[in-house]
């Protein structure tokens, strides 16, 4: 099996396990999968850029502070928490989030927000790479950098990068293609088992339990002779979910056979406990360590929990969306003027332009639409996922309508939609055209 083709810390070895004839069968695979990149055109990706009303690149300010104080900077990629279950979290019944309720209380949080797509090979493309292709990692340009991705721009800028998940760095050939855009080491659920033999008890077809991989993550920053960029995927919170069996759970005493109408459901609540509980017990150390002040954390879902019935229209939204978490020590944040709306609209394209605006100076990235989720002006920002688009209007999810918000600082929308105008139809249909467009501009070029 293809995702499971890394079987050792050593690449040398991983790259031995597949025999001539089922290499070949995956090269012919991808390569009839694979789309157009052919060098991008420039009048295109202009008229594109103009009907999207977005920039393609932008800068950060100069900012000395952030020169001479360069943080760690951790992005967590976190399996299926999706907003449509912590909907029904309640600390005293049904806990959900175990010890990261106080960092949700105590920091940044965004609720109307969405992933890029809708499963987590999409998701983590479009928010690490700024990919819309899932498995960028098998295409034609695998071995292509991408200007301007985060990867590359945190190397260029003196930092140790690592792309760190908890399943097989084979997996759509994730791990490969993280080291060809700037990454420096790869540590999937090989090295961590190395690392925590009992981890080895709990893994699955998808990785091992979340906690070990916070564990190699607090290994790398005590270690760490530089600035660290860390992205992480979990899996914890991913069928067949297995759960260490020292693990307490909180409460979770409500009946939520109505809402998830499957046998293991109470395995599925506590999967997703255990998951917000690790990510929480792993900020209780940071926060209580020399690392507080100069560590950066942004946590989101890849995508919503599958296993649930879906909410009626009018809660179309919750359907969808993730949660925003934002860490930022004090330092950085007086540096950095910012303002919170907790009820700002954003989606997975915010992530980097916000932690470029708090860890890097005077650097050039590609944007792809996104702003910095606490800049004090706000033009009428959007979130979009491949599936919904919304903005300060309500939510668009194809045709010709789109259903207005309840309330314009809410997640619910109105029961019937509304004609959707024909520049809000044609900006989506700009903005969708042009991540396929950026794409070949970023891997192959622009042509005149």
């Amino acid at each position: 099996m293809r995702s499971q083709s890394n079987v050792s810390s050593l690449k040398r070895i991983n790259h031995l396990v597949p025999h001539p004839i089922m290499a070949f069968a995956w090269a012919i695979r991808d390569y009839r999968e694979g789309v157009d990149f052919s060098l991008a055109d420039s009048k295109e990706g202009k008229a594109l850029l103009s009907k999207a009303k977005i920039s393609f690149f932008e800068t950060t300010p100069q900012n000395p502070f952030l020169r001479e104080n360069p943080p760690h900077v951790i992005l967590n990629l976190m399996e299926s928490f999706g907003n449509n279950f912590l909907a029904f979290d309640d600390k005293v019944a049904f806990d959900l989030l175990g010890s990261l309720r106080h960092h949700f209380e105590s920091d940044f949080v965004f609720s109307r927000f969405l992933p890029y797509s809708n499963g987590t090979a999409a998701s983590l493309s479009g928010l690490f790479f700024g990919s819309p292709m899932a498995h960028i990692g098998l295409s034609k340009v695998k071995n292509k950098a991408l200007e301007g991705n985060a990867f590359g721009l945190y190397a260029q800028n003196g930092y140790e990068v690592i792309f760190l998940t908890a399943g097989n760095a084979s997996w759509a050939g994730y791990g490969d293609y993280a080291l060809v855009q700037g990454a420096h080491k790869v540590y999937d659920s090989n090295e961590i088992i190395d690392l925590y033999p009992q981890s080895k008890q709990y893994k699955t077809a998808y990785g091992i339990p979340d906690e070990y991989v916070y564990r190699l993550v607090i290994k790398l920053l005590q270690e760490a002779t530089k600035p660290l960029f860390i992205c992480i995927l979990t899996t914890s919170n991913h069928p067949p979910e297995i759960i260490p069996t020292h693990y307490k759970p909180y409460p979770l005493k409500k009946d939520i056979s109505k809402i998830l109408p499957n046998e293991k459901r109470m395995l599925i609540a506590e999967a997703y406990q255990y998951a917000n509980d690790s990510f929480g017990k792993f900020l209780d150390f940071i926060k209580t360590s020399p690392l507080k002040d100069r560590t950066i954390i942004a946590a989101t879902g890849d995508h919503k929990m599958r296993s649930l019935v879906p909410f009626e229209v009018k809660r179309e939204f919750l359907n969808f969306s993730v949660p925003l978490y934002l860490y930022i020590p004090k330092p950085y944040l007086d540096a950095v003027r910012f303002g919170f709306d907790p009820t700002r609209l954003g989606s997975h394209k915010d992530i980097f332009p916000t932690l470029f605006a708090y860890s890097l100076s005077n650097v050039r990235y590609f944007s792809n639409g996104g702003e910095n989720m606490l800049t004090q002006k706000q033009d009428k920002p959007f979130a979009y996922n491949t599936t919904i688009f919304a903005n300060e209007l309500g939510i668009y999810m194809g045709g010709d309508e789109y259903y207005p918000w309840k309330n314009p600082i809410g997640i619910e929308i109105l029961d019937k939609p509304r004609k959707a105008p024909k520049a809000l139809i044609e900006r989506i249909k700009a903005y969708k055209e042009f991540q396929w467009w950026q794409i070949r501009a970023r891997s192959v070029g622009v042509k005149e």
